[in-house]
């Protein structure tokens, strides 16, 4: 669920505990697109230290969670600040499956899985293998890290929707833009639009080699009007269905005017020249 939505309920809870007690106290909260830098804020105020993964680790929480601020009038001692513990511990710097990152809490962004699957463009090809089934951002270098091992984060306010962080990738690739909002608006994932979730959901149709997806694919690759789709779904069917699908793409490489989708349709060819070979 969209953790915005989570704090800002949690920050308007906490701001009416302060202002029943304190009826002249000024508040102001923010959740992510305030003037300032949650991760700074949270290790000034004691919160944690920024880890090598770049999350602020808390020492009960690891790094599972979420980060927003309230500020007040009222004059409150500070806290003292968290020491560094990650010492010369570097596995989530060394499982980061793209290399992202680079040290001391840096990220090359550009390089990051949770930053990829936002965008809107093409994958770029050397990242295409590297997303695998990831659908919407990625958790790897949280998942790796020995300070999160045995937290249990679940929470009475955070619903947990199996069926919907995990769902069937076929029916992902024609969904109306109604029933995406309606089954999937309420999520971190959405507020990108239908569009990434949809090329996300073909590269890891690929990814498995899913044959039975094929005329969903050539469907999609038809009809669909973004190049991007499009594109990626004459990539997808060259590497999932091989030679058997070598004519379908020669003949639609001739139909096609957009020169990316067509440059998708010869990478499609070259999957198959390279399964051949």
């Amino acid at each position: 669920m969209d953790y915005h939505s989570l704090l800002r309920k949690r920050l308007t809870l906490l701001q009416a505990f302060i202002e029943e007690r304190a009826a002249d106290a000024e508040c102001l909260s923010m959740v992510d697109t305030g003037v300032l830098s949650d991760r700074a804020v949270a290790e000034r105020a004691g919160l944690g230290y920024a880890a090598k993964n770049g999350f602020i680790l808390n020492d009960k929480l690891g790094t599972w969670t979420y980060l927003g601020e309230l500020l007040t009038s009222i004059p409150l001692p500070p806290d003292k600040p968290v020491m560094d513990s990650c010492l010369d511990c570097t596995i989530c710097v060394d499982r980061c499956p793209t290399g992202a990152l680079v040290g001391d809490g840096q990220l090359n962004a550009q390089k990051c899985i949770s930053f990829l699957t936002q965008t809107k463009d093409f994958m770029p090809d050397e990242y295409r293998g590297k997303i695998g089934n990831r659908l919407y951002g990625c958790d790897t270098c949280q998942q790796v890290c020995p300070r999160n091992r045995g937290i249990n984060t679940l929470q009475d306010d955070i619903i947990l929707e199996p069926l919907k962080l995990k769902p069937l990738l076929e029916p992902l690739l024609t969904i109306s833009n109604k029933m995406f909002k309606n089954e999937y608006g309420h999520l971190a994932g959405s507020w990108r639009g239908k569009k990434p979730i949809q090329r996300n959901a073909i590269i890891a149709l690929a990814h498995f080699k899913e044959e039975s997806a094929v005329p969903t694919l050539k469907q999609v690759a038809v009809e669909d009007d973004r190049p991007v789709i499009k594109g990626t779904a004459y990539w997808a069917i060259g590497r999932i269905a091989g030679r058997l699908e070598a004519p379908f793409l020669m003949e639609r490489y001739d139909v096609e005017e957009d020169e990316e989708v067509r440059n998708e349709i010869l990478k499609g060819l070259e999957e198959i020249e390279h399964v051949i070979n």
